[in-house]
């Protein structure tokens, strides 16, 4: 079966997973998806108390608090800004376009 995976370059549910949620995080942040969900996608940047941060110049996404452990971190509000705060800064370049983006995102999950 490892010998199929390498060869399909299938990822693990886990890094499908990822790769999935880090995609569409992409799509908001670049606005290629409706209101509805670019709205749960919003950079450090926008808060006025936070734009001086840190994070806010490396494009790290507000994570929302969750009164839930389980089911509260499930949701894509929550574990969207998550999956994109914890990739390295060379991915999360905005400059890139999508299909480069995936690129490097699938081969960073592939090791």
């Amino acid at each position: 079966m490892q010998l199929i995976r390498e060869r399909l370059y299938w990822l693990q549910v886990t890094e499908r997973i990822t790769f999935k949620l880090a995609t569409l995080a992409y799509k908001c942040i670049s606005g290629q998806v409706p209101d509805y969900l670019a709205r749960m996608c919003t950079g450090v940047e926008s808060v006025e108390a936070r734009a001086r941060l840190r994070s806010a110049a490396a494009s790290k996404l507000l994570q929302p608090t969750t009164d839930t452990v389980t089911v509260g971190r499930r949701g894509f509000y929550y574990a969207g800004p998550a999956t994109w705060n914890s990739l390295p800064s060379h991915i999360t370049d905005m400059s890139m376009s999508l299909s480069s983006f995936r690129k490097l995102l699938k081969t960073l999950l592939f090791r």
